[in-house]
Formats: structure tokens, C-alpha cells, sequence
């Protein structure tokens, strides 16, 4: 992130939200979805703490051209036109339901959400999911966006579940599913994209679940092969041992038929 670029969160009445976590580590994330979004994201968490609105009416006003800076700034790393419309419409999604959780939310912010600036939609929670299932069906194509959406489900997006507390289990499922498929991409990537899916990905979830879903640093080549040979040896035990009993068991039938 150029480093001469201030956010709303610096500028404009938010400098007295207490921090919930420090996303600073995010700011040279490799993943440029995130590393762009990193300012909006603590805004995402420190959100869950205020009582009260901002002092500054126009906060919806500055979050809005936050956005438009950033989709600017991700143009030039060319993505295609469809990531950037994905990424805007659910982080628009995600920012619009922290917001209007708060007892202060709805009254301040549903008349004018960011999904209907810039989507002209009021309600995103569902499509979110659609789009989930249709980024899942190419990971690799798609890893960025969702390697960005995994952090947001992970700082506790709900979407169409919000309102369905039974239904959690699907929710970490897919929040499961996203995390295997990231790791399956990350495995076969060259060792300068290993960071990608580094410790600096925060997890703020809300359940024990949520927490264990973390991305850990990838694997070494040298790991893979000593846990390879292990599974190998175990597997060539196992089998010895399997054929030592069924041996035992045709010598123990022989003794009885031939005495």
C-alpha cells in the first residue's frame, strides 16, 4: 500500500476506536485484495465495540470513496473486472452487516448502504454464498478473492445465516471447504507465493471452530517428503503386520485340519 495513502479510519473521527487487533502485519500482505482492504478491515472489527455512532455523520460518506480508492489502486494489478466487482459487492456485504449489527446501525446507515451504492442492491447475504460456490469451482483462478473472502468469514461475516443460528454447521463447513481449497492451491504454488496464506492472516472468529481454521505457514519441500516416508513406512508396518496375522491364523487352521 503506498504509504502516503490515509484512510477514513486515520482522518476522520475514528482515531478513538480501540483497536481489536493489529492489522498492521497486513499492510505488505502479498495478496493484494487484502493488503488494500486491510484499513477497512480493522474498521470491521474495532466497529463491534462502539456503543455509540462515530462523531462523524459522513462516515458512510468516506467509507464509500475508501472503496473507490481502492478498486482504483487494484486495477492497476489487473485482475479481471469480474474479481473487482466480486470483491467489491461482498466486502460492501460484509461492512454494511457489521455496521447495522450495532443498536446504532440501522438507523444511521440502511438508507444509504454501500451494497446499494454501489450495487444498487439491498440485501447481499445470499448471493454472497452463490458466489462462494461458483468461485470454489476454479480455486486456483480465483485464489485472491478467496483467500479474502476465507478472512472475512473468519472476522465473522454471517450473510444468509445471520438470522439462522441453527444452520452455524453449514456455515463452518463452508468456511472449511474454502480452507482446504486454499491450501490444496497453496501447495502447488512456486516458494515466492508461499505468503500468501502466512500468519498474517487474522483470525477473529467467534466460536473455537472459527479459531482453528487459521492458515499456518506452508510446508517445506524437505517436510512433505520426511511426512511422505513416514506415511509410506507406516504403511509398509501396518501391512506387515496385517500378513503376520493372517499367517498366524492359516498355520493355527492347519494345525486343526492336520493334526
Amino acid at each position: 500500500m503506498n504509504a502516503t495513502h490515509t484512510t477514513f479510519a486515520q482522518d476522520n473521527g475514528l482515531r478513538n476506536i480501540p483497536a481489536v487487533d493489529d492489522f498492521s502485519g497486513m499492510i505488505n500482505h502479498p495478496n493484494p485484495l487484502i493488503r488494500e482492504s486491510s484499513p477497512l478491515l480493522g474498521f470491521t472489527v474495532r466497529v463491534k465495540t462502539l456503543l455509540d455512532p462515530p462523531e462523524d455523520k459522513k462516515l458512510i460518506d468516506l467509507i464509500e470513496q475508501d472503496i473507490r480508492h481502492i478498486l482504483l489502486r487494484l486495477e492497476a494489478e489487473r485482475y479481471e473486472p469480474g474479481i473487482l466487482i466480486s470483491w467489491s459487492y461482498f466486502f460492501c456485504t460484509f461492512i454494511d452487516e457489521m455496521v447495522m449489527a450495532r443498536p446504532w446501525g440501522i438507523e444511521c446507515w440502511a438508507q444509504h448502504t454501500l451494497l446499494v451504492r454501489f450495487h444498487s442492491e439491498t440485501w447481499g447475504g445470499e448471493k454472497c454464498y452463490q458466489l462462494i460456490n461458483r468461485l470454489l469451482l476454479e480455486p486456483s483462478r480465483y485464489h485472491d478473492l478467496l483467500e479474502f473472502i476465507h478472512l472475512c468469514l473468519c472476522l465473522g461475516f454471517q450473510g444468509r445465516y445471520r438470522m439462522t443460528a441453527q444452520y452455524q454447521e453449514e456455515r463452518e463447513r463452508i468456511l472449511r471447504l474454502i480452507h482446504q481449497k486454499l491450501q490444496s492451491v497453496r501447495a502447488q504454488q512456486p516458494a515466492e507465493r508461499t505468503a500468501l496464506l502466512s500468519n498474517t492472516v487474522i483470525h477473529v472468529g467467534s466460536t473455537e471452530r472459527e479459531r482453528r481454521y487459521r492458515l499456518h505457514g506452508l510446508l517445506s519441500v524437505k517436510k512433505i517428503a520426511w511426512m511422505m516416508a513416514f506415511i509410506a513406512l507406516a504403511g509398509f508396518l501396518l501391512f506387515n503386520w496385517q500378513l503376520h496375522i493372517q499367517t498366524e491364523n492359516i498355520i493355527d487352521r492347519l494345525d486343526v485340519l492336520l493334526p
